[in-house]
């Protein structure tokens, strides 16, 4: 008797330690949705793509009247929060010309999710001379509100540094830098990024539409997107311009 006791014991201990694993190995890979049918346990992979939203669209400056230009023009613009607020303070307008294009990337969820990753994913442009094309990154405090406070490390750089420090995307294999940081992201809760692309003002920069092969000129389009990943789940948000 007593042995059988101490067989049912291990046994149970088995099933209870199988049953920890198996939670464990589940929480790790997936989110998993369980039901029963006929006293058997069922579980499914739960996509998260149907819960995210994501948008990335140009900012229309209130004085534009919609009119904005595609096309740049070197820009005395500095990749730091005070150089940031002074464009914006502009709208983007540098002598009478554009000087930078503004982006508003929005991020949201209809679940609580505990960990979030919004990335920007890809970013290149077909001019020679890429190392003046700059783009900057920050948190925004809203929707409407496009002051920089705090700028996005790594967020700041050449699209020449973007890609030579992040590779093009090959299958489900993510790439880019995490400007979230991975933090969460609360149901029905709007998070608010925004990336200023603008043109640097270097000496030997040129625009030359009859010599693009010149290394120094800067005539090109740019075109990239942002990807937002939460558990298994993935939506993607692309950009462009036109020249």
């Amino acid at each position: 008797m007593e042995e059988k006791s101490s067989g049912l014991m291990y046994a149970i201990f088995g099933v209870a330690t199988l049953i920890v694993s198996i939670i464990g190995t589940s929480f790790a890979y997936f989110s998993a949705s369980v039901s029963s049918k006929n006293n058997e346990i069922l579980g499914e992979i739960d996509d998260l793509s149907n819960a995210l939203s994501l948008t990335v669209e140009r900012v229309v400056f209130p004085s534009s009247d919609g009119n904005i230009s595609d096309g740049l023009v070197p820009a005395d613009v500095t990749a730091s929060v005070e150089g940031v607020n002074s464009a914006i303070s502009k709208n983007c307008i540098d002598g009478g010309f554009t000087g930078c294009h503004l982006y508003k990337i929005t991020a949201s969820s209809t679940r609580n999710i505990q960990t979030v990753s919004i990335r920007l994913s890809s970013l290149t442009v077909t001019a020679k001379d890429d190392d003046v094309w700059k783009y900057v990154i920050w948190k925004g405090v809203s929707g409407e509100e496009y002051t920089a406070t705090t700028l996005v490390n790594d967020g700041g750089t050449s699209f020449a540094e973007y890609a030579s420090l992040y590779s093009v995307p090959s299958g489900d294999t993510p790439t880019g830098f995490d400007m979230n940081k991975g933090a969460p992201l609360n149901a029905g809760e709007e998070v608010y990024y925004y990336m200023l692309v603008y043109l640097e003002n270097k000496k030997d920069t040129q625009q030359n539409p009859d010599n693009k092969e010149d290394i120094n000129n800067a005539i090109g389009t740019y075109n990239g997107a942002v990807e937002m990943d939460a558990m298994n789940g993935r939506v993607s948000s692309t950009f462009k311009n036109k020249g």
